[in-house]
């Protein structure tokens, strides 16, 4: 009996003694665990615990697969790996299969005293009488096993499960640590990533509203750098001073009620940057808490360019609008196609003309909806103005849908790219109708009119060589008179008389003579006789033509010419009339101690004759009809100087027929300057 019970505590020593050395081991390796941080580094160290520690003959470590339903070798110590951290044949096993596979699917540890009797063992390098394997779980999910072989059968016992459960359990409780952390550092580097490449501002700060944290956005944004903002209150660094009052009073009630700032709703208000420019800005806050602490994450997006992009399409849809409704009230038919000549838009005028049945022309060309004829001339309009780029005009006359015929002016035109591709036709149809009857009733009463230009033109110069003959009659006798050829006439009175008819009657010749040259000039029958004559020698004729008549007014001339004038081919007789009338008309407005000046200068291949005084001047109302027949520059009191009207319409014709030009300039009160300008 003494002797049973000796053996009895002998075996609860020895039993004791060795849980105390699994204690020791076990609590070494927990110790050792703790400054494991790789995954990798953990699971070589278990496997080289669990043989040279436990006394196992060999440690394989299958971790499962992230992203698929297979066990992958990850360290393996034994014979197959006595040193190193290389895996001499890296095995895979999917769940459910072989010895370890079936224990990563049921998560339960078994022990398999003699291989060769199960089907399950997949054979490894050596060949092994015994196994032992439990599961590494984390939570309730499945992450590896931790597999031993023996080559001795039925080698492992209920020690070996207690201290193999014991490392899977420390092992799996550690991996899963690892695992966390990395996705915690992952979580963080991710979330550090986003903050820094974030687009939008973001802005973190506590509950005395100070900034505690600032992104690289939120700095360009406000035109700071977070090392001079963190450790500021928020309000003070980005809100305006006009806002900040009412942004103080909306944080504080948040930090007392935690309840007026809407977690993810935008909100638009005004931000102010380091240099005081005001721009729209949209926050969106999210309010959280950290440890029982309360804090404001502000996700800030400036809405400059938003607002300008607003803008800009307000004004694209009103300048839309207006085209649109422009396009409509048009008094012509419009069109837009495609360059395959669908129509893509008409106005409505365009559908009265020629689709009044309103039928829908989506997809519809110029032959589902006009003429035959007129569909393909319409195409031919369409291509010329792709192909050239231009606008191309033609006048029709066409019957409308309704029967109606009309008269249009078709435009077409390229609607162009910013490349300057041509995209879409535009036509234009414009009725004219009105318009043709006018021009044709214009051109009949210009006709007409010319033939009674014509006429009068006729009976002036019948009528003025008619008036000639008798006038030259009067003119005769009247000078016979004056110079009493046959004797004295008696009472004075009859020799002032006869003077006075002779007068009138020379008057009166100069009037006819203008009648007649303008009439000549009309008829196109005043010939010139072209020669080259000197300008020079023409001009100091009229002057010394009216000199006498000058000095007897008081009126002063000067003539300014240079040495050397070159000659010009013109008709002698015509060159000293058109001077001559210019000279004359300028005594005629001036008064005693004015000035009638000549200039003569060559310009380019022209010689120019200006004649200026200092006269009455010409009202700015009359200068544009000044040179029509029978038109005369004054009114009033100016009136009752001689002449009809002619003397600058001749001026002007026979200018003209010299091809040079004319042109007068004038001030009431300052005088006036007539310019010709002769070829050479």
């Amino acid at each position: 009996m003494d002797t049973l019970k000796s053996v009895h505590r002998s075996k609860n020593n020895e039993k004791l003694a060795h849980e105390w050395s699994l204690f020791k081991i076990l609590n070494a390796f927990a110790v050792e665990l703790i400054s494991v941080t790789d995954e990798r580094e953990l699971v070589w160290y278990v496997a080289r615990e669990v043989v040279g520690k436990l006394g196992y003959v060999d440690c394989v470590i299958y971790l499962v697969d992230p992203d698929q339903p297979v066990l992958k070798q990850a360290a393996a110590i034994g014979e197959k790996n006595p040193q190193g951290n290389e895996i001499a044949n890296l095995l895979e096993i999917p769940i459910g299969k072989g010895i370890t596979g079936k224990v990563a699917k049921s998560q339960k540890p078994i022990i398999v005293g003699d291989l060769q009797k199960n089907k399950n063992y997949i054979p490894d390098l050596v060949a092994a009488r015994s196994e032992i394997c439990v599961p590494l779980i984390a939570g309730d999910q499945i992450i590896g096993v931790i597999d031993c072989e023996d080559p001795r059968y039925h080698h492992f016992d209920a020690y070996h499960l207690e201290s193999l459960t014991s490392v899977a359990a420390l092992t799996s409780a550690k991996l899963e640590i690892i695992r966390q952390s990395r996705v915690l550092s992952e979580s963080e580097r991710r979330h550090q990533i986003v903050f820094n490449s974030s687009l939008d501002g973001i802005m973190s700060i506590d509950t005395t509203g100070v900034i505690i944290e600032c992104n690289p956005a939120a700095e360009t944004m406000f035109g700071v750098n977070s090392r001079d903002i963190i450790g500021k209150t928020l309000i003070e660094t980005i809100v305006p001073p006009e806002l900040r009052e009412k942004h103080c009073k909306g944080f504080q009630r948040f930090i007392d009620s935690g309840k007026n700032i809407a977690s993810g709703v935008r909100m638009e208000t005004l931000g102010v940057r380091a240099d005081g420019d005001r721009f729209p800005l949209e926050i969106t806050v999210t309010p959280y808490s950290i440890d029982g602490r309360k804090y404001l994450t502000g996700f800030l997006r400036d809405l400059s360019d938003v607002k300008k992009a607003e803008k800009i399409e307000r004004a694209s849809r009103e300048t839309e609008r207006r085209f649109s409704a422009f396009i409509e009230h048009l008094p012509s038919a419009f069109l837009i196609k495609d360059l395959d000549g669908h129509y893509l838009h008409v106005n409505s005028l365009w559908q009265r003309w020629f689709n009044p049945k309103g039928l829908d022309i989506t997809g519809k060309t110029a032959f589902d909806i006009l003429p035959p004829i007129q569909a393909a001339d319409a195409t031919r309009q369409d291509r010329l103005a792709a192909a050239q780029k231009k606008t191309f005009e033609k006048e029709v006359d066409i019957t409308l849908a309704n029967g109606k015929f009309k008269t249009l002016l078709l435009q077409k035109f390229p609607i162009l790219d910013e490349e300057g591709v041509v995209v879409a036709i535009g036509g234009v149809s414009t009725d004219i109708s009105i318009r043709k009857k006018m021009e044709e009733e214009l051109r009949n009463a210009l006709s007409e009119a010319k033939q009674a230009s014509y006429a009068k033109s006729v009976f002036l110069s019948t009528m003025s060589h008619e008036l000639r003959t008798p006038l030259n009659a009067i003119l005769g006798f009247g000078e016979m008179l004056c110079g009493q050829y046959y004797g004295e006439l008696g009472d004075k009175h009859y020799l002032e008389y006869a003077r006075n008819i002779h007068s009138s009657g020379q008057h009166l010749l100069t009037l006819i003579e203008d009648v007649l040259d303008i009439s000549s000039i009309e008829l196109g029958v005043r010939d010139l006789a072209n020669r080259s004559i000197s300008l020079g020698d023409i001009l100091e004729e009229c002057i010394n033509s009216i000199r006498i008549k000058a000095q007897k007014g008081g009126i002063h001339l000067t003539f300014e010419t240079p040495q050397v004038l070159p000659k010009i081919f013109a008709d002698n007789r015509a060159i000293k009339q058109i001077f001559l009338n210019l000279l004359t008309n300028s005594l005629k407005y001036c008064d005693a101690g004015d000035t009638v000046s000549i200039s003569v200068y060559q310009q380019d291949e022209r010689i120019l004759v200006k004649i200026s005084d200092t006269g009455v001047g010409i009202e700015e109302e009359f200068l544009s009809t000044l040179t029509e027949p029978f038109v005369r520059g004054h009114d009033g009191f100016l009136t009752a100087h001689e002449g009809v009207g002619l003397g600058l319409s001749i001026v002007k014709s026979l200018v003209e027929a010299h091809l040079g030009s004319l042109n007068i300039e004038s001030e009431v009160g300052k005088g006036t300057t007539v310019t010709v300008a002769l070829p050479l």
